[in-house]
């Protein structure tokens, strides 16, 4: 009898070790390497980083990635591949389109914007453009 009263506190402990140890390796698997924009400040923070000074007004729009990519959504994605982003695994998917105003864009004191793609607190796009007649879209990590 003895041998039973010894061996249950044994299995209940290692029992609840195995479940620490599972919960522990689940919560692990969550964490993303990706950058996370939580805050308005981090997103300002991430393009002035990359030399953009911005309005502190910012547009929020709610977006869905296109199931299908035609030509212009495919050219977008070559700009975003350039900068280390891909959509393609973001195809169909909710997002939000951040756009802030540049107040420092050289050779173009208005009309510029910077846009941010986010997805689940993810950054999964970002570029600056200019909205004229012979404007442009341009990355804004390794613009240059």
């Amino acid at each position: 009898m003895k041998k039973k009263h010894i061996l249950l506190p044994v299995v209940i402990f290692a029992a609840a070790v195995g479940i620490i140890v599972a919960v522990s390796m689940m919560l692990a698997d969550k964490k993303t390497d990706a950058p996370a924009m939580p805050s308005e400040s981090y997103r300002v923070g991430f393009l002035n980083e990359h030399g953009l000074i911005v309005s502190p007004d910012v547009k929020r729009e709610e977006i869905t990635i296109p199931e299908e990519f035609g030509d212009v959504y495919s050219e977008y994605n070559e700009l975003q591949l350039r900068q280390g982003f891909d959509l393609l695994p973001y195809k169909g998917r909710k997002a939000v389109l951040y756009s802030y105003r540049v107040l420092n864009y050289p050779m173009h004191s208005e009309n510029v914007v910077a846009d941010l793609i986010v997805c689940d607190g993810v950054l999964i796009g970002c570029d600056v453009s200019l909205d004229e007649e012979n404007g442009f879209v341009r990355p804004i990590i390794n613009n240059g």
